[in-house]
């Protein structure tokens, strides 16, 4: 349903709500997972499906881009309609003669001539290929990173049956999961879709013996499924070391790995500034500065946060999430009114209307100075999506009310760009502490400059 709301009329889908036109590289991501879960056994609306399948179509045979960002757009268009049984082998035909193009956008229309029954076709298509996967000009127009790149070119070798080539490139890709860096939902989503494949297929390929895998921790031994690709076992450890054993007489390779979750205590984050520095002030009536754990129920608080680009490029889809202690009531002063033209750094910005709890591009309505693409106003928290140019400064303000007395936990403040988790900024959450445990310092930062 939610993903029906961000369809066009065109059969696109929008990034934002409330946008003016819908997203190429989106439209085509959108409808390979309404093809995929199709495929899987779900329920997919007809209309949304039938529509998004249209526009693909469409699209795909009036195309005639000319940049690498707009031809790797195209080879996904025509990979998702080849995954969902409609190919159009004239537009196939006629994106081949389009050279160069991206190493995966060369992969994936050799995977839609598989996929459509035309196997010689991509064999011949990839006689040539590059052994390396490059990016290429205007990657992040289409949310890329290196990962993504390699994640597509092993899910076209899913498509052709493998290749010479698949099993380096899952064991890359293997790798940069396991390295416990951030990723974007792009290179996650991208990722998977390659690796489980590829592992389920390798796991059926393998000569099995009788054997299977068996853990042992303490008293317990657990014998894992046998042949499945991805087996998950929960570990009720006691505090403390533990040992754990494998033993693996499946004859097949088994990659192991003990996870632990949990939720950080709130107040113990690091401050922390890569690309981006933030920036909060905490003020109640006058605009005298205040001390936000310190106050009684029923005082105001205004709230300005400021978020400046530091690194060397400009950031699209910097998301900012400000998040309330749970004594606290946000004021939502868009609901019945106009927001107002605002500027960032600078920069005149058209005004805008909305109401209700979302709202589309704008000036920030709750009195900031900032425009912003979108903004998610809920109970406890909220989130706010912007462009940031470099060196710039966008700043948001906030209006809260202490509702209840008791003390709370002022939680962290964080601003991140959404397609590159290397760059992100946090202000760590405060607890409420009194007397001579007081933690010391000034909970307001700034204001920001550029």
């Amino acid at each position: 349903t939610k993903l029906g709301n961000l369809q066009t009329t065109s059969g696109g889908f929008m990034f934002w709500p409330g946008a003016y036109g819908d997203s190429a590289w989106l439209s085509a991501y959108a409808t390979h997972f309404l093809v995929m879960a199709r495929r899987a056994g779900y329920t997919v609306a007809p209309a949304v499906y039938d529509a998004a399948i249209g526009n693909l179509r469409s699209v795909s045979a009036i195309w005639n881009g000319q940049s690498q960002s707009s031809r790797a757009e195209q080879a996904y268009r025509l990979y998702v309609l080849a995954l969902a049984r409609v190919p159009d082998i004239a537009a196939m035909n006629r994106f081949a003669a389009f050279t160069p193009m991206p190493v995966s956008a060369l992969y994936q229309l050799a995977a839609s001539y598989a996929l459509a029954g035309l196997r010689d076709k991509a064999t011949r298509l990839l006689s040539e290929a590059p052994a390396t996967v490059t990016g290429y000009d205007g990657l992040t127009e289409t949310f890329g990173s290196d990962l993504r790149e390699r994640s597509i070119v092993l899910d076209a070798y899913n498509s052709l049956g493998d290749g010479p080539g698949a099993m380096d490139l899952f064991k890359g890709i293997a790798a940069d999961l396991s390295s416990g860096r951030q990723f974007s939902t792009q290179e996650l989503s991208f990722a998977l879709i390659a690796a489980m494949p590829f592992i389920r297929s390798a796991s059926q390929t393998t000569t099995k013996s009788p054997g299977g895998v068996t853990v042992r921790y303490g008293t317990i031994v657990t014998e894992l499924t046998p042949g499945a690709a991805v087996s998950r076992l929960r570990l009720d450890l006691p505090p403390g070391n533990s040992v754990i054993t494998l033993d693996n007489a499946s004859g097949s390779k088994v990659f192991a790995r003990v996870v632990s979750t949990g939720t950080p205590v709130a107040g113990t984050e690091k401050p922390s500034s890569r690309g981006l520095d933030l920036g909060v002030r905490y003020t109640g009536p006058g605009g005298k500065m205040i001390d936000p754990l310190q106050l009684p129920a029923g005082s105001d608080v205004v709230i300005d946060l400021s978020v400046r680009n530091t690194g060397p490029v400009a950031l699209s889809d910097v998301a900012l999430t400000f998040r309330a202690p749970s004594g606290w009531e946000l004021a939502n002063l868009r609901l019945g009114q106009e927001s107002s033209g605002g500027v960032i750094s600078g920069r005149s910005a058209g005004s805008s209307s909305s109401s209700g709890s979302d709202g589309p591009a704008g000036s920030s309505t709750a009195g900031s100075l900032s425009t912003f693409i979108w903004q998610d106003i809920r109970d406890d928290r909220i989130m706010t999506y912007f462009d940031l140019p470099r060196g710039a400064v966008a700043r948001y303000r906030f209006h809260a009310t202490v509702a209840y007395g008791g003390s709370f936990v002022l939680p962290a403040i964080v601003a991140e760009a959404m397609y590159d988790p290397a760059v992100y900024a946090i202000i760590p959450g405060r607890i409420p502490v009194s007397g001579s445990q007081r933690q010391g310092g000034s909970p307001n930062r700034g204001p920001l400059t550029p």
